[in-house]
């Protein structure tokens, strides 16, 4: 007997597979868009970190650029000789245009209190501390600006208001030195929430919550308006010379239906249409747009970085190279003043040195000036006709320039130069200024590594053993090409490179001395460089180092001269 099975319950056979094909492509589609849009939040927040960091970076900068303005202004004011009725007034002219300045005071030597001035924009309720924790700090804060001839900064501490919350506040001491002795000091005392306030952009901190960190402690001396307690926060290191605060920045975290942006948006639509027309490759496409908007937002960065550079890079090699002319006029400024002064001295000999002082200080200021075009042509590559700026110049030229002012140094030092040129070397193709600066900067190297003590304890390079010596010599031709070079080689007899700083010789801001920049040499090498040349160092015979730099000649045709990249 034939046994017949009921049928199914529910729906046909086909129809539930068509169901259950559907539900799970369903599924697919939704895990798909959550992920998507998982991916696309993450890489909002990631975008919105990333921009606080920046963000972070440029506020610490303008900080520590305001109060590098500051030190300026308070300098001058420090220097002027006045009465005390007489230095009120540009001390409150002072106040009035720095909001974020509390209160002037100037020191005598031992820290006491001679005149104050209050900020006109100051609570009258405000009440500086007198506790002997402050007085401390500023004792330090003084003592090690008296050493280094630098402002420097104490720790945070708080002025009393009556009825309100303290004010967060740091000192900074300023000492007064004339001839080499201290005279006094000038304290200002800063509001730090008036510092972000008026050091910093307002647009900049829309909708961010900024504050400065005591690391050592661990508080908050300075806050704008509270930001949110969870969110996203980016922190930056600002060294100032003395302390160490931390600015932080907060920002509130985007709700996750709040989707912002257009990377994210492109994102979800772009996920909804490679879902349906093919779901194994969404995934694909949402990564292929991650990707691009990343390495899109790495360009951004790495242009504004760019430029960012360049401008800095001029910032500095000005500070840098026009110390040198400018302290050539100042030192020629003094002898013409000395000569005034003498007693007795005949006038037709008074009148030719001051002449001769006054072609001196009219050459430097003319240099001064080469120095500024020359830096910004460095600066922005600027070519002519395919070719770096340059001009035929004799090295008997250069050196008649340069050699005066290292024969000043050289003189005060007790440092005898000797020059080795042979009569055969021809004319340079260079930039005239830079390569000035160039030997400048290596002969006084030379000069201050005979004048300084070793690194071991070891006494500076005894007087009447300091010579410091200047040799050139043309090159051989280099085989597969018709290009001369000359060799400079300025050699001194100080103590010599141990291997730790020779390594690290041409790193940017690295230097021997408490006082050094550090980009003295590491200019030079980028001025040689840029000329094809090379700038190397090594061991001299029986002591201290040779520098030796090669440079193309005028000889050499110009489909030889080597163009260097952008």
């Amino acid at each position: 007997m034939t046994t017949v099975q009921p049928a199914p319950l529910g729906l046909p056979t086909t129809a539930w597979r068509r169901w259950v094909l559907w539900l799970s492509f369903s599924a697919l589609l939704a895990g798909l868009l959550v992920t998507a849009m998982a991916l696309a939040l993450r890489l909002q927040e990631h975008q919105a970190q990333q921009q606080l960091a920046l963000q972070a970076a440029r506020l610490a900068d303008e900080l520590r650029s305001g109060l590098v303005r500051n030190v300026k202004t308070l300098q001058a004011l420090a220097f002027q000789v006045r009465s005390a009725e007489a230095w009120q007034a540009p001390a409150l002219e002072l106040l009035e245009n720095n909001p974020e300045m509390l209160r002037l005071e100037r020191r005598d030597h031992g820290l006491n209190t001679l005149l104050t001035r209050s900020s006109p924009y100051a609570d009258p309720a405000l009440v500086p501390p007198s506790d002997p924790a402050r007085m401390a700090q500023l004792q330090v804060a003084c003592d090690q600006a008296r050493r280094t001839h630098l402002p420097t900064y104490t720790g945070g501490y708080a002025w009393v208001r009556t009825g309100a919350e303290p004010l967060p506040t740091i000192d900074k001491c300023l000492p007064k030195i004339i001839r080499g002795e201290l005279v006094g000091f000038l304290t200002v005392s800063y509001s730090l929430p008036g510092m972000l306030a008026e050091l910093t952009s307002a647009s900049a901190l829309d909708g961010i919550s900024a504050s400065l960190h005591d690391p050592e402690t661990q508080r908050s001396p300075a806050q704008t308006p509270p930001g949110p307690a969870s969110g996203l926060m980016a922190e930056h290191m600002l060294e100032l010379t003395g302390h160490l605060l931390v600015l932080r920045l907060e920002t509130p975290r985007s709700s996750w239906w709040m989707v912002s942006g257009d990377v994210p948006r492109l994102v979800l639509g772009l996920s909804l249409l490679l879902v349906l027309a093919a779901g194994l490759l969404a995934r694909d496409m949402v990564l292929r747009q991650r990707a691009e908007a990343v390495s899109r937002a790495s360009q951004e960065q790495l242009q504004a970085t760019s430029r960012l550079a360049s401008v800095g890079e001029m910032a500095t090699l000005l500070s840098h190279e026009l110390n040198q002319p400018l302290s050539a006029i100042a030192s020629y400024a003094t002898g013409s003043l000395n000569l005034l002064a003498q007693p007795g001295a005949r006038p037709d000999e008074v009148i030719k040195d001051l002449t001769t002082a006054m072609a001196h200080i009219q050459a430097q200021a003319e240099r001064a000036g080469r120095v500024i075009r020359s830096v910004g042509n460095f600066v922005r590559r600027r070519e002519r006709s395919g070719t770096l700026v340059r001009e035929r110049v004799p090295l008997q030229q250069l050196l008649h320039t340069v050699l005066p002012l290292v024969q000043l140094q050289a003189q005060r030092d007790g440092t005898r130069v000797v020059t080795d040129i042979d009569p055969a070397c021809p004319d340079l193709l260079c930039d005239r200024t830079m390569v000035e600066q160039v030997l400048l900067n290596l002969c006084r190297n030379g000069l201050q590594a005979m004048a300084d003590p070793g690194p071991a304890g070891e006494a500076a390079t005894p007087a009447g053993g300091r010579v410091l010596t200047l040799s050139a010599t043309p090159l051989p031709r280099s085989a597969g090409t018709s290009a001369n070079w000359l060799a400079i080689a300025v050699t001194d007899q100080g103590h010599g490179l141990s291997d730790a700083v020779a390594r690290q010789l041409f790193a940017p801001f690295f230097s021997t001395r408490e006082q050094g920049m550090g980009l003295g040499l590491s200019l030079c090498r980028t001025v040689v460089e840029q000329h094809g040349g090379t700038l190397t160092h090594s061991n001299a015979h029986p002591r201290g180092t040779e520098f030796r730099l090669t440079l193309p000649t005028a000889s050499a045709s110009a489909a030889d001269q080597p163009v260097p990249a952008d």
